[in-house]
């Protein structure tokens, strides 16, 4: 098998694990719900390795994997790993995208407009949680920024844009409010979509699959 025959096997496990979990959204922690929620980018930082992608890469995709652990599990230390690593995972996106950043667009002005509009709405919901949290979005920000800058890679903006809109739906989810239809939570379906989204588009935007 050739390396890029193994690494679209991967990919293919891959989203396979990530639509197996999609029903789990909405179910209560398990080890098999913790499993499924880990592996589809768990596989992503094994196919950026296979392919010679950068270990700042590498590194962002485990520590997303990482958080993915966390946050399937309940409870506010879970919570608090999970975010410590998706933070990571930012700051290493950040030194991924720095080489390619051409300046500020006008979307990163529209980005600084929402971010201040969501850090007034978790300074008046998250409690106790507030500080991480609001530290929390101004690095999405300046990520979401530097990636809205981003030119001669494809897709980084857009993935980054997926990325934040899932960040900011979690947000809403936790600490505003959780849309029902028949019983059912609507978000975290949502949630998910958006974020593996955006980790496979950051891996095709930097990795040849």
């Amino acid at each position: 098998m050739s390396d890029l025959s193994l690494a679209l096997t991967l990919l293919g496990a891959s989203l396979s694990a990530a639509l197996a979990y999609l029903p789990m959204t909405v179910r209560a922690p398990s080890i098999l719900r913790s499993v499924f929620k880990t592996v589809p980018v768990a596989l992503l930082a094994v196919i950026a390795w296979w392919q010679g992608g950068s270990w700042v890469l590498v590194a962002a995709f485990v520590a997303s994997a990482m958080g993915d652990l966390a946050l399937s599990r309940d409870g506010k230390i879970a919570f608090l790993t999970g975010m410590i690593s998706f933070a990571v995972a930012h700051l290493a996106y950040l030194v991924v995208f720095l080489p390619f950043y051409g300046g500020v667009t006008v979307w990163a002005f529209v980005l600084v407009a929402l971010t201040g509009v969501m850090a007034i709405a978790m300074w008046r919901n998250a409690g106790e949680l507030r500080g991480p949290i609001l530290g929390y979005i101004a690095l999405i920000c300046v990520m979401g920024i530097v990636a809205f800058g981003v030119v001669g890679v494809a897709w980084v903006p857009v993935a980054a844009a997926f990325f934040i809109v899932s960040d900011a739906m979690i947000a809403v989810h936790m600490f505003m409010w959780q849309p029902r239809v028949r019983g059912i939570e609507v978000l975290p379906p949502a949630i998910w979509v958006t974020y593996m989204a955006a980790q496979l588009l950051f891996l095709v935007a930097f990795v040849a699959v």
